[in-house]
């Protein structure tokens, strides 16, 4: 899937979340997959919320990381990929 950093993210309408010792860990009904989640990968998912824009999360983690954009986009589009190839996120636009 090609990414525009416009597109919004949100978490998918049959995802379980639950927090375990320092990881969430969320499980998609729809898929019957489940992954825990912690450091960057922990804060994107919080940071998706009720929605965000792709530009957002990555304007969000540059800033509150210290992190070029040029090393931010990659690993936060990466992310997001893992996360929505298992059925954990839901992409319009």
């Amino acid at each position: 899937m090609a990414w525009k950093l416009s597109a919004v993210v949100e978490h998918g309408p049959d995802v379980l979340e639950g927090v375990v010792d320092d990881e969430i860990v969320v499980y998609s009904v729809a898929s019957g997959d489940s992954v825990g989640l912690s450091g960057t990968s922990a804060w994107i998912w919080r940071a998706i919320g009720d929605g965000s824009t792709v530009r957002d999360l990555v304007r969000r983690a540059c800033e509150e990381f210290d992190v070029p954009r040029s090393v931010c986009t990659p690993d936060i589009v990466g992310a997001l990929e893992s996360l929505r190839s298992r059925g954990m996120l839901r992409v319009a636009g």
